[in-house]
């Protein structure tokens, strides 16, 4: 192509070439301009139309690898293509430093009087384009001529996330109100460019020619609105904190966001209270539970000590292990009857009682049961043994023979007959309880009983030969008092071990017979659950 020199001197030269393809000129990086008024270009446009294209508007750039960069004339080369021309004049400057070139774009746009002045907006998008590429502040500075505190603006400007809206509205701002639009605080809740925008719309609506000092104002009055809802803010935590952030998203003004931000504070604090409150009933519950757990656990203890003390065998050994201090002895030893009620005729008949089949069994074993306990008997204590009438004497030879006084024989009225021969005797209506003491017992202040009682309180048993719980009852209370030590050798199924822990006794026995052994564990477990 052909090209005129017009200026060389110090490695510098530019030159003018008449007509170089508009498809090999791009706009170069160091022009600062970005966006292009589309009237502006249209106007140069219609002038190059009109008159021609005048050689001393010729589009400055620089060359590069064939192509042609342009530093100024940018608005020139958009009115070029929008007239679809094929070729056109540029002035290409070489040997050139990007520097200078950068600066030469700047002082082209000050003395340029057919183009539109650079947008402000260009201008700090241009800074940041420079200072993207590493160029710092204080070069940016010597180079455009200006102080390093502009750059710095320029470049902050040219972070805020509403330039697309500042350029819309750059006919009615200027940079140094768009500098009131830094001093907006940003907080998570509020969207910053929201603000910004509605801050420009506010000032922008009210005043055809908005000053920097009413945008000041309005930036402040958001500031407060701003620093209120951080104050609120931070005394709210969890659901609280989100439900006062979404309900202030729209407020604008401190009062009503400090409003908002005490109603969420004092259902936070209502919450809290109600929290501290659960909490409370909970570490409540689980130390009520924890107390109930271990007052069953010393509860079971307590059972499993009671029924550790009615012992399964033979009472002839295992009463030689009774403890001392033994207040009453009250027991139904065998009789010698070879004892099987009758009473059954349609059903299975109950078992026999274990050693109960002959006198001569039955005498020797509640003799050497009896030599056991008397050495562990109390002071002044007593012995209550169930006797058939026609052994009664026997028994009592045996309580004398140990060293025991007989003091009376009371009678049990029962409520049916007994059995025995249903057609050739008397029906039996009673049983007899032979008194011994040892010592001088007295009994409690409840009074003398009389010698002849009923009785109708029966266990849940298959025992042939039950007493009436309610009888041994009032006998216990007469003769001893509360942990006082009560002994029956002979259990059964626990009727005496009944009347004795029901009413706080120390009950000490054993039992022979599996089976009467199981049903007086579980009679005492069913009181003692519900007693103790």
């Amino acid at each position: 192509m052909i090209q005129k020199n017009l200026f060389e001197s110090g490695g510098k030269k530019t030159d003018l070439i008449p007509g170089v393809p508009i498809g090999l000129i791009e706009v170069s990086l160091f022009n600062p301009r970005r966006t292009w008024d589309t009237k502006h270009v249209d106007n140069i446009a219609q002038l190059i139309e009109r008159n021609g294209y005048d050689g001393t508007q010729a589009i400055k750039c620089h060359e590069e690898g064939g192509k042609y960069y342009v530093f100024a004339g940018s608005n020139r080369l958009k009115a070029c293509q929008k007239l679809q021309l094929v070729s056109i004049p540029v002035y290409v400057y070489s040997g050139y430093t990007n520097e200078e070139l950068w600066r030469m774009a700047y002082e082209d746009n000050e003395q340029a009087d057919a183009q539109a002045q650079f947008n402000m907006v260009d201008i700090w998008m241009d800074y940041k384009v420079k200072s993207e590429a590493g160029w710092t502040q204080q070069k940016i500075s010597d180079v455009l001529g200006v102080s390093q505190m502009t750059v710095s603006r320029r470049i902050a400007l040219s972070n805020l996330p509403i330039i697309n809206y500042i350029f819309k509205h750059s006919d009615k701002l200027n940079e140094r109100i768009c500098l009131e639009l830094l001093e907006l605080n940003t907080v998570f809740n509020f969207n910053h460019e929201t603000l910004l925008c509605e801050i420009i719309d506010n000032v922008v609506k009210r005043s055809k020619e908005p000053t920097s000092v009413q945008f000041k104002a309005e930036v402040s009055k958001y500031n407060d609105a701003i620093r209120a809802a951080e104050t609120c803010a931070k005394q709210l935590k969890d659901e609280h904190l989100s439900q006062f952030l979404e309900a202030i998203k729209d407020m604008r003004t401190a009062a009503s966001i400090e409003s908002q931000g005490r109603i969420y504070f004092k259902k936070q604090t209502d919450a809290d209270a109600e929290k501290v409150q659960a909490d409370l009933d909970k570490l409540s519950a689980q130390q009520n539970a924890a107390l109930e757990a271990k007052n069953q656990a010393e509860k079971n203890a307590k059972i499993q000590e009671v029924l550790d003390r009615i012992r399964l065998g033979d009472a002839s050994e295992l009463t030689a292990n009774f403890p001392d201090n033994i207040k009453l002895v009250f027991t139904d030893p065998p009789y010698g009857k070879n004892f099987q009620s009758n009473r059954r005729v349609k059903t299975e008949r109950a078992a026999k009682i274990q050693n109960d089949s002959e006198i001569g069994e039955a005498i020797p074993l509640f003799e050497k049961v009896m030599q056991n306990l008397y050495p562990k008997m109390a002071n002044d204590s007593a012995a209550l043994v169930w006797a058939d009438w026609k052994y009664e004497g026997a028994f009592m030879r045996v309580l004398e023979s140990i060293g025991l006084e007989i003091k009376n024989s009371i009678v049990w009225v029962k409520a049916n007959h007994g059995t025995g021969d249903l057609q050739g005797s008397f029906a039996p209506k009673h049983e007899r309880l032979i008194f011994a003491v040892k010592g001088k017992p007295v009994f409690n202040e409840q009074g003398r009983l009389p010698d002849v009682m009923n009785g109708n309180e029966f266990p849940d048993t298959h025992h042939p030969t039950p007493k009436p719980v309610d009888m041994l009852e009032r006998i216990v209370l007469h003769l001893t008092h509360p942990e006082d030590i009560i002994a029956d050798p002979f259990t059964g199924c626990g009727t005496t071990a009944i009347a004795s822990v029901r009413n706080n006794r120390t009950f000490h026995g054993c039992e022979i017979e599996e089976s009467w052994y199981n049903e007086a564990q579980e009679n005492v477990n069913k009181i003692l659950k519900n007693g103790i």
